[in-house]
């Protein structure tokens, strides 16, 4: 009932009811609901959009309408702070290697240091990918031979039987979510009904503490080459598993440094790290036992979840990847992660993945298909992926503008998100702490509503 119809009804109710209490009460009621509806909007008109604490002048000069901003933060401020979803939240937006707004909203600054989780994985891909231009490694190289401690030979575990892999693990299926390997991260990425055999012996063991945890990262990859694979290396996308800690293997055995030590000299560059990279894979009994989901107390940094960053620092990071000639990373690396190289994200190729379509990834309240065995973050519409990131290739299929193709992003666990338009020079970010990634749709309303700001 609109708000029309229901002053009419209202008044109606007043007036027949002048010979009936009954009446007279619901005239009341409905007149009181009108003024507090009519009074609540009226209010929300009023309340100002947040204002950004840095800006440029005039985002019109860098091709950026400041109007279709601030609806965009106001949108943000009323879904997620005010409502109560959220307890605040870091946006910023970026072109050209300049600043052109960042809006901090309710508890959060841009002093916050916030748990990145996920898009650690970026950074340690983005060391993987320095290491391997300067010592001209190919994609196509076998993992073994540059990693002392993993196996040349696999075994793949199908319907309860295992059998060697016919496919070599190269460098490029750790780049890309599609070894096949069986540490899915539990339920916090893929649902248990989706879990294979050797996925649900794994995570079963960890919850009944029968799996003690790796001193260093050696020896967790070491006890990774031990494990079953669930398909041949290459045949399918499946979010993820150990990948990105052979590449951080790789980084540590060519640079003579840890993975943590060469973030902070190489792939950090100019961006001083104000707390300690540290931390523990949400995978494991991070999520499935009865460890803290962050434990500080780990002595070794996980490569695929343990950035922390303050929130001025990821900007910078941001202004950096959106500047004309990176003083931190050559051309070569920027492409390869802007370069899509697997099939599309989405059934058969991506295991398991439902068809969702128009959105960038299926968030907590989507309709899904009625089937026991499914992982909805393996459906990613219109995207594909390349040597570190997901990059969007279709627009249309994630409802997005077709400005948006060619951009690559990711995201964290306690909904940490950003993307980069190479082609626009343009990157955005919306940090905040809430778990998980998948409910709420805002790295989709992120990117929509900065593309189309665009001039």
């Amino acid at each position: 009932v609109s708000q029309e119809e229901l002053h009419g009804l209202a008044m109606k109710a007043v007036i027949l009811g002048s010979g009936t209490c009954a009446l007279a009460c619901l005239g009341e009621r409905l007149l009181s609901r009108f003024r507090s509806q009519a009074e609540g909007k009226r209010m929300s008109q009023e309340r100002a959009a947040p204002q950004p604490t840095q800006a440029v002048a005039s985002p019109e000069d860098y091709g950026v309408d400041s109007a279709r901003l601030s609806e965009m933060i106001s949108g943000f401020q009323e879904r997620y702070i005010d409502s109560g979803r959220m307890r605040g939240a870091l946006v910023a937006v970026v072109r050209r290697g300049q600043i052109i707004g960042v809006w901090e909203m309710g508890g959060y600054n841009s002093e916050t240091v916030f748990k990145l989780y996920s898009i650690t994985k970026v950074f340690t891909a983005l060391a993987g990918l320095q290491i391997c231009e300067e010592e001209n490694i190919s994609m196509d190289t076998p993992v073994s031979s540059l990693v002392p401690e993993w196996p040349k030979d696999l075994y793949v575990e199908d319907q309860g039987k295992l059998e060697k892999a016919k496919e070599t693990l190269r460098l490029q299926h750790c780049f890309t979510h599609t070894g096949g390997f069986s540490n899915n991260y539990g339920p916090a990425c893929h649902p248990p009904g989706s879990w294979r055999p050797a996925e649900a012996r794994r995570l079963m063991g960890i919850l009944a503490g029968l799996a003690a945890g790796p001193s260093d990262l050696r020896e967790m990859v070491a006890m990774e080459g031990r494990q079953p694979l669930i398909f041949e290396p290459g045949s399918h996308f499946d979010y993820g598993g150990v990948g990105l800690a052979l590449i951080a293997r790789i980084v540590e055995e060519s640079s003579g440094m840890s993975i943590a030590e060469y973030m902070q000299k190489r792939t950090l560059g100019q961006d001083p790290r104000k707390a300690p990279c540290r931390g523990i894979s949400p995978g494991g009994a991070a999520v499935s036992g009865a460890k803290k989901l962050w434990d500080p107390s780990q002595k070794h940094f996980l490569p695929d979840a343990g950035l922390v960053c303050p929130g001025a620092d990821f900007v910078k990071w941001l202004q950096a990847l959106t500047k004309p000639g990176s003083p931190i990373y050559g051309e070569t690396v920027l492409r390869q992660l802007a370069t899509p190289v697997t099939p599309d994200l989405q059934a058969p190729f991506s295991l398991d993945a439902p068809n969702v379509e128009g959105r960038l990834f299926p968030v907590r309240g989507d309709k899904l298909p009625r089937v026991w065995r499914q992982r909805p973050f393996n459906n990613l519409q219109g995207q594909r992926y390349s040597l570190g990131a997901c990059v969007i290739t279709d627009p249309a299929k994630a409802s997005l503008p077709a400005r948006a193709r060619g951009s690559w992003h990711w995201m964290g666990f306690a909904s940490t998100y950003f993307f980069v338009n190479p082609q626009e020079e343009l990157a955005a970010c919306f940090l905040s702490q809430v778990v998980s990634h998948q409910a709420y749709p805002i790295l989709e309303e992120l990117l929509r509503e900065v593309h189309n700001s665009l001039r």
